[in-house]
Order: C-alpha cells, then structure tokens, then sequence
C-alpha cells in the first residue's frame, strides 16, 4: 500500500474509525487500486455525469478505468459510464461473464443450505478486507506506505505495523 492518508478521530470520540481515508494499492503486475472513502472525491468525472440531484458519491460504488480514458462506475443499485454506448455493448459467450446475485445477503444464506459456491467466496472476502485492514494500520502506526506480501501475509520492515496484525488471545482459547 502507497500514500496512505486519513483522518482519524481524537482519542476522546466514542469511536476509533477513520473519518477519512485514500489509499493505493499496488499489485505485483503493476496495477494500482484507489480506494477511497467519499469525501476524497475520488471520481470527478462520475460526479459529473450523473444529473440526480442525490450524488453517487452518496453511495458506495466502484471505478473501472480502462487505458483509453473511459471508465464504468457501479454501485448496487446504478451505473454510469463515460460513453453510455458501452452499458449497450452484449457480451459475447466466449468472453467472461461475470457471477450474477440480485441479494448478496440471500445469495449467502442460500448457498450455505446448498453447498453451491457463493457470489463472494471466503477467499475474495478475506483478500479485500485484509487491504483495508492494512490501510487501518497504515494509518494507526502512522505509516504512508506498506509492504504487503500477500503469500505469507506479513509486512516487511515496519515492526509497529506488523504488530498490529494480531493480539494476543484471552485464555483458553487458541488457534
């Protein structure tokens, strides 16, 4: 994790949550994620093209922004995209089709009965909290970037940060 930056709330709040938060994570192939709370204005050209007077930025959402400048943005009820003519574009079915759930809470509950692998497998979930969990010790410890081996799930050089990893667990239990 790169540029780690955030508010965090006076030792006295009631709570201990960022208030503020912008990060970059940045993948062994080279790829860099963004990932920012609202306030960050992050994506300035969704804030623009959208017409509700109700912002997405007002929502949780997701930005896909390929080489050429055109980006898709998500969230679980609405997508806007820079060229509209992309949402027309049909997929061909030698391309990848992506798993659909209407309900994510419902897709979960179910498929605990059924056995059938869920729209998000344990695997992505544990992957895409633990960045978060990072950028929370980024910030905790002070520290503005983060390296993250993801085979072992260490962090190199930062003893404070590595410290944050895991506690100590209360008698009698263990793992």
């Amino acid at each position: 994790l790169k540029n780690i930056t955030g508010t965090m709330p006076a030792a006295t709040e009631l709570y201990n949550t960022a208030t503020a938060f912008k990060f970059d994570c940045v993948y062994e192939n080279g790829l860099t994620m963004t990932v920012g709370d609202t306030t960050s204005k992050l994506m300035p050209q969704v804030e623009a093209a959208t017409t509700d007077t109700k912002k997405p930025f007002d929502h949780v959402g997701i930005l896909f922004e390929g080489g050429d400048g055109k980006w898709i943005w998500v969230n679980r009820g609405k997508i806007l995209a820079s060229d509209p003519a992309i949402l027309r574009e049909k997929i061909g079915p030698n391309e990848i089709h992506l798993y659909e759930s209407k309900d994510h809470s419902d897709n979960f509950l179910s498929h605990i009965y059924d056995g059938q692998p869920t729209a998000a497998p344990v695997e992505v979930a544990h992957r895409t909290i633990t960045i978060a969990h990072l950028a929370n010790i980024g910030l905790r410890t002070g520290s503005s970037e983060l390296q993250w081996n993801p085979k072992t799930e260490e962090i190199a050089g930062n003893a404070a940060a590595s410290a944050l990893l895991s506690k100590e667990w209360r008698k009698p239990w263990a793992l």
